[in-house]
């Protein structure tokens, strides 16, 4: 058997482990009481992960999958898709943080708990070096292409 793509391997290798790991887990955590949400949790999780292994086994060991994986990722429109999320999450994101910032700001001005204000100057601190470095990264790619 070949393996046509490495990093499909060991990514499958890892889902697999984890799915091990998830079943070991398992058995050790259902010796005191029985649980049927830690039961479904974990079912689901064991499953997920073996269903992630099978198929990055499957791109692995198959030229067939492998192709169809490169030629996915070779389409420009799904390129164009990919970096439209990105950019949306992007400012998303962004937003959330600025709006977590101030609330935290807020909150610290009407409890006085100084836990409050240091989280919301991290968060300021984090928004003001993304913003930084947002602008270093446009003018980089705008000198580079």
């Amino acid at each position: 058997m070949k393996i046509y793509s490495y990093r499909h391997f060991f990514v499958g290798l890892f889902f697999m482990f984890v799915g091990i790991a998830s079943i070991w887990i398992m058995n050790l955590d259902f010796k005191d009481a029985f649980d049927w949400s830690k039961l479904i949790r974990s079912f689901i999780n064991v499953v997920l992960s073996f269903g992630i292994a099978a198929y990055q086994f499957y791109v692995t060991f198959s030229k067939k999958g492998l192709k169809e994986e490169q030629l996915e990722n070779a389409d420009e429109r799904n390129k164009l898709i990919d970096q439209s999320v990105n950019a949306m999450i992007g400012k998303i994101m962004n937003s959330m943080i600025l709006i977590l910032a101030f609330g935290f700001i807020i909150l610290w001005a009407f409890l006085k708990v100084s836990t409050l204000l240091w989280i919301g100057a991290l968060l300021f601190f984090l928004y003001t070096n993304i913003i930084i470095i947002s602008i270093i990264l446009a003018i980089y790619y705008e000198k580079k292409l």
